[in-house]
């Protein structure tokens, strides 16, 4: 999982680790559809609590690249 900067910085790594773990748990015994669903929905709820839009800005995050 590679989050951007906006996102790395609310959630903790222990929480990427945790979705990572519970992604991993399917895979290992081939449920891969389920693995990658579980991924997906934990990020969305992370995304929905830490960054859920505002009256006016529906766009908490910029969409822009960066290049470093």
């Amino acid at each position: 999982i590679v989050a951007d900067r906006g996102i790395h910085a609310k959630v903790d790594t222990g929480v990427w680790s945790a979705i990572c773990r519970g992604m991993e748990d399917h895979f290992a015994t081939g449920d891969f559809g389920r693995g990658a669903t579980h991924g997906i929905d934990a990020i969305t709820q992370l995304v929905a609590r830490h960054f859920a839009p505002t009256p006016g800005n529906r766009n908490e995050l910029p969409d822009a690249p960066l290049l470093l």
